[in-house]
């Protein structure tokens, strides 16, 4: 949970959510060598105006596609963008949607964390969700951002994961939905302006995308207290304690106690496990056995 005066980065993203084939577009961008984010074409070569730039950069920052090369000072692809490059190009799998959602849910100057780690009420209006950000933001903040920004905010917030109930009718070449609305996290009903978060009784994409998620909030440690993980992990994917410890031991059925185990040590139940993109690139390589073998 992010303490109180947290500060945040607002509007980055100039009031765009993420859009299909943006993150797809972003890496293709830096893979040809020939532009980044700066250059002059980069416009040309994305196929969108200067401040969908700005906001194709930020949204791969926030979802940890980039990274600043320490020593050059240049942005370049993570890791992470590296394997979703070779197994997942196009970002079809749901899979890789849930672990950029950690990603970004786990950015500690970012809004999109505290909505999922602080933010409190299961079923709320937008009004209520700019009332709890713009207190939070301005406990100790000697310079706290206008009310404005925290509409804005708010709104590309809530944009980037509500479902509409009823269903909108888009045309599906359109391509302005969120993608993270898939995950079905939170939903928008029309009539009456409220929004509610999902409650999963099961764990809601493979058992990897919690592994690579408990890696990922642990900085790849060995030794994690249950409870520890129940606090920073069940908030995530909308699920219990019970879901949590299920879909562990369920991990560690199927893939070993050398790679994740839950142990009991001095009356703490521990869990170690390996570090985090081995869970994603195990959730792609049992995924391209799956297709070659059907």
């Amino acid at each position: 949970m992010l303490a109180n005066g947290t500060k945040m980065k607002f509007g980055a993203h100039q009031t765009f959510a993420l859009r299909e084939g943006w993150l797809h577009k972003g890496v293709r961008l830096l893979e040809s060598g020939q532009a980044n984010f700066e250059s002059d074409d980069a416009q040309n070569k994305l196929g969108v105006g200067r401040n969908m730039v700005k906001s194709i950069k930020f949204w791969m920052q926030l979802t940890g596609l980039i990274e600043k090369n320490t020593q050059t000072g240049n942005v370049e692809l993570s890791p992470l963008a590296q394997l979703i490059s070779q197994h997942d190009p196009y970002f079809i799998e749901n899979e890789t949607w849930w672990a950029l959602h950690v990603n970004m849910t786990t950015h500690k100057e970012s809004p999109w964390c505290w909505f999922f780690e602080n933010f409190r009420g299961d079923k709320f209006d937008r009004a209520q969700c700019i009332e709890q950000l713009n207190r939070f933001v301005r406990v100790g903040n000697k310079r706290p951002p206008q009310i404005k920004t925290i509409q804005r905010e708010v709104a590309c917030l809530l944009q980037t994961y509500g479902q509409s109930i009823p269903a909108e009718r888009t045309d599906p070449e359109d391509g302005n939905d969120c993608p993270f609305i898939r995950l079905n996290l939170l939903q928008h009903f029309k009539e009456s302006g409220a929004f509610r978060f999902q409650k999963n009784t099961s764990f809601p994409t493979a058992k990897e995308i919690l592994c690579y998620a408990l890696a990922k909030q642990f900085n790849n440690g060995f030794d994690i207290r249950l409870q520890e993980a129940v606090a920073a992990t069940c908030s995530l994917f909308k699920i219990d304690e019970d879901v949590l410890v299920i879909t562990i031991e369920e991990a560690i059925a199927e893939f070993g106690s050398e790679k994740i185990n839950l142990i009991n040590q001095a009356g703490e139940r521990l869990i170690t496990m390996d570090f985090d993109l081995c869970w994603l690139k195990t959730f792609y390589l049992n995924s391209n056995r799956t297709r070659n073998a059907a």
